[in-house]
């Protein structure tokens, strides 16, 4: 069962969402940077940066698992957006969480021992946040 997270916001829902994950190899502190949801398309582009607390190999990029109860498209996307916790996992640990991270057209699933969300940064992509994210290290 998926159990959304709502205390993170909420990513944007088209198909333009620019986001990219940094994998930093055996630190097992990896970075997630996502276009944030915006009412009005004259607001300017947000981001947040995530940082994963999880193991490289407990990444699962192109994730296609499909869950009971979630709708999916023909092509098996998932139609909801957002961030969501596999509750009943057979997976992951007992210090582990198993997340889903859903983005138009694209899911990333982790066995994580935390996820916490790092910055909130005005950037013109993904990669420029990350970068200005970085600097400010």
């Amino acid at each position: 069962m998926l159990v959304a997270l709502v205390d993170l916001p909420r990513p944007c829902a088209e198909s333009y969402c620019d986001f990219m994950l940094l994998y930093r190899g055996a630190s097992r502190r990896h970075l997630l940077v996502y276009e944030k949801h915006r009412d009005f398309l004259s607001a300017p582009r947000s981001f947040v940066v995530l940082t994963l607390h999880c193991d490289a190999a407990a990444l699962m990029l192109a994730a296609d698992t499909q869950y009971p109860d979630v709708e999916y498209d023909e092509q098996g996307e998932m139609l909801e957006v957002g961030f969501f916790r596999v509750t009943d996992s057979e997976y992951a640990g007992d210090d582990q969480q198993h997340l889903l991270l859903s983005f138009p057209g694209e899911r990333i699933e982790a066995l994580a021992e935390d996820l916490e969300m790092t910055a909130d940064v005005v950037a013109v992509s993904a990669q420029a946040a990350l970068l200005q994210y970085m600097a400010s290290e």
